[in-house]
């Protein structure tokens, strides 16, 4: 697997070294660079690298990136052992992946993303249409239930997430940047829609408005969606602005996502 990393630095130091690190391997020159970078010494950590380049002030450097087994994560740091403080004026950075424009500005764990935006983009463009159409008649039988009244949301919700998800990816598929407010701002979208549906099928176990209009233990199904709203914030914000820059943990394998993923079991058993 050939992948291509294209670097431009502006910058006084003649001794500044670009290096290249794998990580997420028996080696794991990442792990140990990262872990140690407190206590090794500059020349140490050069040294633990799988790729060093020098680079010269405002030439762009190209280096081709080889796997011969399967795909790695990479990590990209600058060194200079001659100075305490490095001093770049300007620089531009641009990772590519072979397989053509679907494919290079993302990473291998998320290449077909920009697909499976699209092809979930039109479902729901039908889902909604045939939606509509089915409100349209319940509203002219003055039959429109709440139970559907609260579907609609959670869909409408979904539908306007995936419409900025996917202009996000669109826009990644050729700048390798996207609009990042916009797939933020999907994502907490899908966590309301979400918690709407769990609402629902709360709603609907209970037999609310099918067998008895009175909904009954209030405050316990209040506090649980009030705990799944707490969680389901925390795992957002975590996201935002808690994790590393330099981790690669799924965003469900956080502390905030477990506990989301075990509530999600307990409304399992609730609803069942």
């Amino acid at each position: 697997y050939q992948r291509r990393v294209r670097v431009t630095i502006s910058t006084p130091s003649k001794t500044l070294r670009f290096l290249v690190y794998l990580g997420d391997t028996p080696g794991k020159t990442w792990e140990s660079a990262y872990a140690q970078r407190e206590r090794l010494t500059c020349e140490e950590l050069v040294n633990i690298n799988t790729g060093n380049f020098l680079v010269e002030s405002g030439k762009e450097l190209v280096a081709n990136i080889t796997q011969e087994s399967r795909a790695y994560f990479w990590y990209m740091a600058l060194a200079d052992c001659e100075t305490k403080m490095i001093s770049i004026d300007s620089y531009t950075l641009h990772l590519t992946n072979p397989g053509g424009e679907w494919y290079q500005e993302f990473s291998y764990d998320e290449q077909g993303v920009a697909q499976y935006y699209l092809f979930f983009l039109v479902a729901y463009i039908i889902l909604v249409v045939v939606h509509l159409w089915t409100i349209w008649t319940l509203v002219q039988m003055d039959s429109w239930h709440p139970i559907v009244r609260i579907l609609t949301a959670s869909i409408g919700l979904q539908f306007f997430a995936i419409i900025c998800e996917t202009i996000h990816y669109m826009v990644y598929l050729r700048d390798g940047v996207g609009q990042n407010g916009l797939k933020g701002l999907g994502e907490l979208i899908t966590m309301a829609a979400q918690l709407i549906l769990m609402f629902l099928c709360i709603l609907v176990s209970k037999g609310w408005t099918i067998t008895t209009n009175v909904l009954t233990n209030k405050k316990p199904l209040l506090l649980t969606m009030g705990i799944f709203f707490l969680a389901y914030l925390a795992l957002f914000i975590w996201d935002l602005v808690g994790r590393d820059p330099a981790s690669t943990l799924y965003l469900y394998d956080s502390i905030p996502g477990i506990i989301v993923c075990v509530l999600r079991v307990i409304l399992t058993g609730w609803f069942l």
